[in-house]
């Protein structure tokens, strides 16, 4: 599952505790990396081929809320709680509540931003983005 999956895997658990190496988490770490790259592909794709798209303000507000919680989570060390916060987000909301609505609502540019402002967060706990 390469460097993503191990970097998943080792975020995912409170600091000062011992794990064992789980091939779930690591393969988790795999497809939510898959996810996201899934997501930006899409976004590019809807804009090649010329669908014209909006942004929904509640998206932006959303991802801010979520932002904040994250990086409170991060400052305060809670590494594995700012992992789940992002990946319940980007996994649950972002793709298979957002991706889905915006294939009929054309709303993928605002989608777009919030997959760009993510990408430094991700970076914190993946390796390869691109």
């Amino acid at each position: 599952y390469g460097s993503n999956g191990i970097r998943y895997w080792a975020s995912s658990s409170s600091i000062g505790n011992d794990i064992k190496i789980d091939n779930d988490r690591l393969k988790m770490g795999y497809r939510l990396i898959n996810k996201y790259k899934n997501a930006v592909r899409f976004c590019e794709l809807q804009k090649e081929n010329g669908i014209e798209s909006t942004t929904l303000p509640i998206y932006h507000t959303r991802w801010n809320e979520v932002k904040l919680e994250i990086l409170n989570h991060l400052e305060g060390f809670e590494i594995d709680k700012a992992l789940s916060k992002l990946h319940e987000f980007l996994w649950y909301e972002l793709c298979d509540f957002w991706i889905e609505q915006s294939k009929t609502t054309h709303t993928y540019a605002g989608i777009k931003l919030i997959l760009e402002d993510m990408k430094p967060i991700l970076g914190i706990f993946f390796k390869e983005l691109d």
